[in-house]
């Protein structure tokens, strides 16, 4: 799964659903249903911030770089939180918020799958793109 920065003009958002064959949709969040728009797990938005937001009724949190990528640590993890809103000003910033390669982001979903998006690069421009593997379980 790939995430680049979406369009400059706050309407556009990536939304992540973890329970879709397609993990990443950019869309116009006007055009969504709210039944649409209600089985996304996460959004990734902004222009000069990026902003990623765990969707309402799902939790989402870090399982940091070095441990043990397993489902009851990345259950834990998402268990625990700490990704509702997370803003991203640079590469520093970034890093220091634990976002970095090898770190996962861990989530449960609206079908209550766990799921772990696991950092596997970081390419900085103006803004980051993030390349993850991703891993669910049932």
């Amino acid at each position: 799964m790939r995430l680049s920065p979406p369009a400059c003009d706050n309407i556009n958002y990536v939304h992540i659903d973890f329970d879709s064959d397609r993990l990443t949709q950019r869309v116009n969040t006007k055009d969504l249903s709210s039944a649409e728009a209600a089985a996304f797990d996460m959004g990734w938005a902004g222009c000069i911030t990026q902003v990623l937001e765990t969707e309402r009724g799902r939790s989402a949190g870090l399982l940091p770089k070095d441990a043990d990528a397993t489902l009851s640590s990345c259950r834990a993890a998402a268990s625990g939180g700490g990704l509702e809103q997370v803003s991203i000003d640079s590469q520093r910033d970034m890093a220091d918020k634990g976002l970095v390669p090898g770190a996962a982001i861990c989530v449960i979903t609206d079908q209550k799958r766990v799921a772990m998006a696991k950092i596997d690069k970081v390419t900085w421009a103006t803004n980051p793109t993030i390349d993850f593997s991703v891993t669910t379980w049932g």
